[in-house]
């Protein structure tokens, strides 16, 4: 009876971990073109990993998701924790009838609304900083 090692190898292109594979490195076998192949990696390495060919590095997660609506509420309480709820009130003030009802009286927030496509440049706020509030909302219970 012959006994077969079969070792676990990360096949690996462009510095990124494409797949895991176990090979006993005799039967025939050939990566993928345009791959290369690191033998025995840590157990936690897996699709998505990079490897520098000394060090593995795992992926940063995903980005939270922006929510396409918060309830005013949770809106005024992040606004409040970033230190905007009185500026935000300032801009409203000085906006139009309807942005005003809008803040007065909408139960939602909506990301992608005039309500703040009009109040984001008032408040020098960058696109990516109304996503942060938005998850910062949506994230308060």
């Amino acid at each position: 009876m012959v006994l077969l090692m079969t070792n676990r190898y990360a096949i690996i292109r462009s510095g990124v971990v494409e797949n895991v594979a176990l090979w006993d490195g005799v039967a025939p076998w050939t990566p993928p073109q345009g791959t290369t192949l690191a033998a025995n990696p840590p157990a936690s390495v897996s699709i998505g990993w990079l490897y520098d060919g000394a060090n593995w590095t795992a992926p940063e997660p995903p980005p939270v998701p922006v929510p396409a609506e918060v309830p005013q509420w949770q809106a005024r309480r992040a606004l409040h924790a970033a230190g905007l709820l009185a500026s935000v009130e300032t801009a409203v003030a000085a906006a139009s009838q309807d942005i005003q009802i809008t803040w007065e009286y909408a139960p939602n927030i909506v990301r992608n609304s005039p309500f703040i496509a009009a109040l984001a440049p008032a408040l020098g706020l960058t696109d990516a900083q109304i996503d942060d509030l938005f998850r910062a909302a949506a994230a308060i219970t």
